[in-house]
C-alpha cells in the first residue's frame, strides 16, 4: 500500500511541475493550490481535453448527457 501512495505522490508531483512550467508560475504556488487535498483525488471539472498555445488554455468540455 505504501508503494502506491508514494507512486501517486511521484505523479501529483510531475504533475504540479508541468502546471508550474505552462504557467510560469513558482512550484510552491501551484503545490499550494491543487496538492493539499489527502486520500482520493477527484477531478473537479468535467473536461475532456486541455490545449495550451500562446501562454493561453483552452479546456474543452463533453457534451451533457441529460
Amino acid at each position: 500500500m505504501e508503494k502506491i501512495v508514494l507512486m501517486y505522490q511521484e505523479i501529483r508531483d510531475i504533475s504540479a511541475k508541468m502546471i508550474a512550467e505552462k504557467a510560469v508560475l513558482p512550484i510552491e504556488k501551484v503545490k499550494n493550490l491543487f496538492c493539499n487535498e489527502v486520500g482520493y483525488q477527484t477531478s473537479k471539472i468535467a473536461t475532456r481535453a486541455a490545449i495550451f498555445k500562446d501562454n493561453k488554455m483552452l479546456l474543452v468540455q463533453g457534451r451533457s448527457r441529460h
